[in-house]
């Protein structure tokens, strides 16, 4: 019926928005009963919210499977071509004159009908808002500090306050991971509607409300992670203090979190692109240089020294780049020098000091 309509453009178009519609309900729908009540046989999502990752991936992955069944069924509408074409040269004669007739009837081919992408971007627009809500909120909370959280205990000690730091450092790290894997997919599948033609995420994130809902939540996570392990670092001395380990321990097992979530995400795949907005904060360059930047001054014995030094060559397997690496470790260098100096002039004072001639040192 939809190939045959083609010929009343009027009609063809007002028929694929009442199915864009009607479709954008019924995905709705779906979202918010397999949020609350499960769906195809699977628990509520929102059982899962207790743990942020899980939560956040199960919502992307609902989405992005709705998604792709969308798109075939908008392939499939917009795209259908009868099987039976026996009569090759009458049928395509008829086709072109009756094409020739819409043309020339200005009533009939004044509206210009929706394209697939268009049709896919209205049936999931539904879905963006609830989605959006929903991880803004996890983020939101995730980079909440735990002195600022009313059902927090307030005995909570300090070494378990940096614990908890890291872990939801590395879950918001982990969330962004899940956001840059699952938008790019979505832009892969919006650009398989356009004949081939590729485009960027930020290029198809304009005509795909969902997508641009992603990319959203990225930026919003991606700040979220900036703002918090600026203030980890900023904490390093405070939990140094209470806690006893060295600001390069705690250094070291932030960054340590971060390498393996960085190779355990797909998201962070080299064939999976990043918006430049925010792919230098995600980067790893970024993150140990900030974190290395922070331990660096208060390295106050050689362990603390090598501890950094491993915490480079971890990041090195992942996706540190050279230059950055080899700037760390000479900064590194430079520390250790110092502190070798500082070593010897104190060990060479005390075995003057027991031999007597102590007073020539000064």
């Amino acid at each position: 019926s939809l190939y045959t309509l083609r010929n009343v453009p009027a009609f063809y178009s007002h028929l694929l928005e009442l199915i864009a519609g009607s479709r954008r309900s019924e995905e709705t729908r779906r979202f918010l009963l397999a949020l609350t009540s499960g769906y195809g046989g699977a628990p509520p999502i929102e059982m899962r919210a207790h743990d942020s990752v899980v939560y956040v991936g199960d919502m992307l992955a609902f989405c992005f499977r709705s998604f792709s069944v969308e798109a075939d069924v908008a392939r499939g509408l917009l795209n259908y071509v009868p099987e039976e074409e026996e009569e090759h040269d009458a049928s395509k004669q008829e086709e072109k004159e009756d094409v020739t007739l819409a043309e020339e009837e200005p009533d009939l081919a004044m509206e210009k009908p929706i394209t697939g992408v268009e049709m896919l971007a209205q049936s999931m627009g539904g879905v963006s808002r609830p989605l959006k809500a929903r991880v803004l909120h996890v983020i939101s909370s995730l980079s909440r500090r735990n002195d600022e959280d009313d059902e927090s205990d307030d005995g909570m000690d300090v070494e378990e306050e940096g614990a908890s730091t890291r872990k939801k450092l590395s879950q918001l790290y982990e969330i962004c991971g899940l956001l840059l894997f699952y938008a790019s997919a979505v832009g892969k599948t919006t650009s398989k509607l356009e004949a081939g033609e590729v485009a960027s995420v930020d290029e198809a994130a304009e005509r795909n409300p969902l997508l641009s809902v992603m990319l959203e939540c990225l930026e919003e996570a991606s700040n979220a992670f900036e703002a918090s392990l600026r203030v980890y670092c900023a904490m390093l001395e405070h939990l140094h203090a209470v806690t006893g380990d060295s600001e390069a321990s705690l250094a070291r097992s932030m960054v340590s979190q971060i390498v393996e979530v960085r190779k355990a995400s797909p998201g962070f795949a080299t064939d999976v692109e990043c918006p430049a907005a925010v792919g230098q904060t995600l980067s790893l360059n970024w993150v140990c240089d900030t974190i290395i930047e922070a331990a660096l001054p208060a390295c106050k014995s050689l362990d603390d020294t090598v501890l950094l030094r491993r915490s480079v060559a971890a990041a090195k397997e992942a996706d540190l780049s050279s230059e950055v690496g080899a700037a760390l470790e000479t900064k590194l260098q430079e520390r250790e020098t110092g502190l070798i100096d500082v070593l010897v002039e104190e060990e060479t004072s005390d075995v003057l000091e027991l031999c007597g001639l102590g007073p020539l040192v000064s």
